[in-house]
């Protein structure tokens, strides 16, 4: 086994975060969804600007759903707990399918209030270019977080690929303790990637700018299998400003891989800050843990004993570090690579 030094809070307080969910039933704001598997449907500007959210749950779509916004959207969802700007969930086999046209725009206020959010048994596809501000203020960490995109395949028996992919363009930006610009959480069989080209700005403490990850459920009949993948191109664009904050987290949990590639930049400012943590956390996993940095990328962090790049592996596969950008470090005992 190889391991690198890592200062655990980070991981601990990434496996104890579970985003909020809403328990509202389906509103049904851009109608209602035709019969048959993974209905369509697009919505357009709303004069209220979708102040009470868009929200598809179960039973209104137990077949999954294909939801398009399109360029006119603005959802301005009024400030409260668990008030999400999107929602969509279903425990059928179908899969969630959302595409956001660029210049949408959906900003979300109040503790555990997400973005967007989907929640599903299959396939998670998350294609945008809208810009996502969300705002926590909780005045103290409680395990929980908001994040202007989420992603959760929760059940263990479950089988697709969670993908989100943010275009070059959009921003996401999140504030508050325990806040993310993106969130995806796998527990079943399948993949994980996610994909930035676009900004993403988180400010507050333990935040995340992108935190993807590859669970084993307690009590699941063996551990996850589910590969996680960060890839951020040249167009992106990562700052996160906390202590103990981290730029992108690649977690595996199970015996699949965790692998990041940075082609764009990402910056990370506060004591313990990390900027790409890439974690394999199964004692029997023969997979990698990986970071690459390309010619074209570039991770710098500032801070107290903060990190640029943090590779571990508790199983028996390979750590790899591959760096042909800039990594810098500044601050009393900060490090470049670990």
């Amino acid at each position: 086994m190889r391991r690198i030094g890592f200062r655990p809070l980070p991981v601990a307080a990434a496996l104890g975060m579970q985003f909020g969910l809403s328990s509202a039933w389906a509103a049904e704001e851009c109608g209602p969804p035709s019969p048959g598997i993974e209905p369509q449907l697009t919505c357009s500007s709303d004069l209220s600007q979708y102040s009470s959210g868009i929200t598809y749950l179960e039973p209104s779509i137990p077949h999954g759903l294909r939801l398009k916004l399109d360029s006119t959207v603005t959802v301005l969802r009024a400030p409260g707990a668990a008030q999400h700007g999107v929602d969509l969930a279903t425990n059928g086999p179908n899969a969630i399918h959302l595409d956001m046209a660029d210049g949408v725009r959906i900003s979300t206020s109040g503790v555990h209030a997400q973005g967007v959010k989907l929640k599903g048994r299959r396939d998670l596809i998350v294609d945008s270019g809208a810009n996502i501000d969300v705002v926590d203020p909780s005045a103290t960490p409680d395990g929980l977080g908001t994040a202007a995109i989420v992603a959760e395949l929760d059940d263990p028996s479950g089988s697709g690929d969670i993908v989100i992919n943010q275009r070059a363009g959009s921003q996401l930006q999140a504030s508050g303790i325990e806040t993310a610009g993106i969130l995806a959480t796998h527990v079943g069989q399948g993949s994980v990637l996610v994909t930035t080209s676009g900004e993403i700005v988180v400010t507050g403490d333990k935040g995340y700018g992108v935190n993807a990850w590859g669970l084993t459920w307690t009590g699941a009949p063996g551990p996850s299998t589910v590969d996680v993948t960060v890839v951020q191109t040249e167009t992106g664009r990562i700052a996160i400003d906390g202590e103990d904050a981290v730029g992108v987290f690649a977690l595996n949990d199970g015996i699949g891989q965790a692998a990041i590639e940075i082609h764009g930049s990402v910056h990370a400012t506060g004591s313990w800050a990390t900027g790409l943590v890439s974690f394999v956390n199964e004692p029997d996993s023969q997979a990698r843990a990986t970071a690459l940095i390309s010619r074209t990328g570039s991770v710098h962090v500032e801070g107290d004993k903060a990190s640029a790049v943090n590779v571990l592996n508790a199983g028996e596969g390979e750590v790899g570090v591959v760096s042909a950008g800039w990594l810098s470090a500044e601050g009393e005992n900060a490090r470049g690579v670990n």
